[in-house]
């Protein structure tokens, strides 16, 4: 292998370890976070407030290491699509672990004895279906495993219940109407860290060299739901599309538009120029060679 092939993989290697150190830092926080709430810990929230700043200077610095090796060295194939990649995926773990500071902050205001029975056990599920997707995410990158995107679409599913559930719950008027304002605002967190490790998961395909999968072209019935979604494109684009008749119509008048000018009629305007006078006049003849 030529030294400036080793050179260029040892940058690949030091980015790949920096993007697996965030992804052990948005886990780890993620699973601070979720024991905040019953008891209302403000220490948890600085240490994560924290981290975040160190995520906030660690990704621009990953990003500016990325760009520079697609300039200078021109990768093609999988080098390129893991540069694309660790791109594509910065975001995502910048705004996840800030979803996971605001988790925390709003739920250092609340006590356990605040919660309704269902509630609180609704919140616990969440926050650790939260934690097992991110670990799962975090996974998949370090063993490029791409079949966890899949569990991890039917884990984002699980999640979009849970919280339709707690929704249903804190309406119901079981708890005071400051408990209630604010686990209206902390139910939402936890779905978008869910979207978040379904699209960092996602992201893995690419990095495999694999089409990556639809939501709708996962789980039971996806081949169904496909067939029939490209039946309504058709039914649609065939409801657009004019009939036949129409369509020809429609070329007769636009070849009579732009059709040149014949010889004949150049010779009528020119008689008729001719006969007026010297007035000079406009006219859009053809140039005669």
């Amino acid at each position: 292998m030529p030294e400036q092939r080793r050179a260029f993989q040892r940058e690949l290697d030091a980015i790949d370890a920096m993007v697996i150190e965030l992804f052990d830092l948005v886990a780890a926080d993620l699973a601070k976070a979720t024991p905040a709430f019953p008891d209302g810990n403000t220490e948890a929230v600085k240490v994560l407030a924290e981290h975040g700043l160190v995520i906030d200077l660690r990704c621009p610095e990953i990003e500016r290491l990325v760009k520079t090796a697609i300039l200078l060295e021109a990768p093609v194939a999988s080098d390129l699509r893991f540069l694309l990649c660790v791109l594509r995926i910065l975001p995502e773990l910048e705004r996840s672990h800030h979803v996971v500071v605001q988790l925390a902050s709003k739920a250092s205001h609340i006590h356990s004895e605040d919660l309704s029975p269902r509630s609180r056990e609704l919140t616990e599920r969440m926050g650790n279906l939260a934690s097992d997707m991110f670990h799962r995410t975090a996974d998949s990158w370090y063993r490029r495993d791409h079949s966890a995107a899949a569990v991890l679409v039917e884990r984002g599913s699980e999640m979009g219940e849970l919280h339709a559930s707690l929704i249903d719950e804190v309406s119901s008027g079981q708890m005071a109407l400051a408990v209630t304002i604010e686990m209206t605002l902390m139910a939402p967190l936890y779905e978008r860290l869910s979207d978040h490790a379904v699209n960092i998961g996602g992201q893995v395909y690419l990095h495999c060299g694999i089409r990556p999968q639809r939501r709708a072209e996962v789980g039971p019935g996806a081949s169904t739901r496909s067939e029939q979604q490209r039946r309504c494109r058709n039914q649609a684009i065939s409801r657009r599309r004019p009939s036949s008749a129409a369509s020809r119509a429609t070329r007769s008048r636009l070849r009579s538009a732009h059709r040149p000018e014949t010889r004949s009629s150049w010779r009528l305007r020119t008689a008729r120029c001719s006969a007026s006078g010297p007035t000079l006049v406009h006219t859009d003849t053809p140039r005669r060679t």
